[in-house]
């Protein structure tokens, strides 16, 4: 297996870069593994669990503000796709954005976190493998 990077002196230590990758065997197998920044265009993919913590009556009075919230981020290209988890225990929220601090930061506006009726679990992730009509989300 070959896996490729580049290594560049600094300090007496080598530091990895991911232009010009120069290979390094491994195995019989060749693997093509740059460092996350190669995968990484402008933008990470984050998703993010959204869990109710009040009842399902009280996420319904504020729902029509957290639409108009998620709108907002819509438009801007930030939010993907949303939509609630089955039962309705809270939601899901595919988004983009270039740290998971900026996506966290976009949520402290949302209706839902500023009344204390949802809390969000956000995880990014690095989408090696896609679909080709996904890949205008990508880059």
């Amino acid at each position: 297996m070959t896996i490729f990077r580049k290594r560049i002196k600094t300090n007496k230590r080598y530091q990895l870069e991911t232009n010009e990758p120069t290979p390094i065997r491994v195995g019989s197998f060749v693997l093509l593994h740059y460092l996350s920044t190669v995968f990484y265009t402008n933008a990470m993919l984050y998703v993010v669990i959204v869990t109710y913590k009040k009842s399902i009556e009280e996420v319904d009075q504020h729902l029509a503000a957290h639409r108009d919230f998620l709108g907002l981020h819509y438009t801007s290209g930030k939010f993907i796709a949303s939509g609630p988890q089955l039962p309705r225990t809270g939601g899901i929220l595919l988004s983009k954005g270039k740290s998971k601090q900026e996506i966290l930061d976009i949520l402290k506006d949302d209706p839902f976190n500023m009344r204390g009726i949802a809390s969000y679990e956000v995880i990014e992730f690095n989408p090696v493998k896609y679909h080709e009509a996904f890949k205008q989300f990508i880059d």
